[in-house]
């Protein structure tokens, strides 16, 4: 019998560089616990790793439900929005989306570039759709409890880490990312105002839960 499995969803609503990009960290088991029909007793049974074709028949199935779900709701992309005009939040995270400025009229947030773009290949059990991506290339070890905690910790992390944040002499802030993305940027520069603007549109709604139990 068939006991089912737990998992653990945190809602995130930032990239790299504090645009908003809604994503979802979910952490799961990677099986289930049963009980055995002949003994009664408990057992784990766990699950085989996915491929890498099937994790393509993931994303597919999620692009193809997801946009049916948001044409229901009239949000397909090809009917024009009626925004309220006094709204900014709304100006702001669909700049922010877009990695877009709304104070500097839509134009591109600054980059620093030490050297030209390349290919950028997924890795395995990763594959995209439409804009819809389905990562599940990490796996814990069941003693592994450090790697366990380190996991955790990264799918709950905040947007902004300090360290990473540095104030120049004109006033402007520079944001150091982690690791120099495949097109060479290893930074973004911000006015005081566009920081502002960038960590407004990742406020989540009102009353909604960003970590879910399942």
């Amino acid at each position: 019998r068939d006991l089912g499995m737990d998992s653990i969803t945190v809602i995130q609503r930032f990239g790299s560089a504090l645009n908003l990009n809604l994503h979802f960290h979910i952490l799961v088991l990677d099986g289930l616990y049963a009980i055995d029909p002949r003994t009664g007793a408990l057992r784990w049974v766990r699950a085989r790793r996915p491929s890498t074709a099937e994790v393509e028949r993931v994303v597919e199935r999620v692009a193809e439900r997801a946009e049916a779900w948001l044409a229901r709701g009239g949000f397909s992309g090809d009917e024009p929005t009626d925004d309220d005009p006094d709204d900014a939040q709304a100006t702001i995270q669909a700049a922010a989306v877009m990695g877009r400025s709304a104070l500097r009229q839509g134009r591109r947030a600054r980059r620093i570039q030490i050297l030209g773009g390349r290919p950028h290949a997924l890795p395995p059990r990763c594959a995209t759709c439409d804009g819809y991506t389905v990562h599940a290339g990490v796996a814990i070890g069941a003693r592994n409890r450090k790697g366990l905690e380190r996991l955790c910790r990264y799918i709950a992390r905040p947007p902004l880490a300090k360290e990473r944040l540095e104030e120049k002499a004109d006033g402007s802030l520079r944001l150091h990312l982690k690791r120099p993305w495949s097109d060479g940027t290893v930074a973004f520069v911000f006015s005081k105002a566009e920081l502002v603007e960038r960590l407004a549109a990742l406020i989540p709604p009102p009353h909604k839960n960003q970590v879910l139990y399942h």
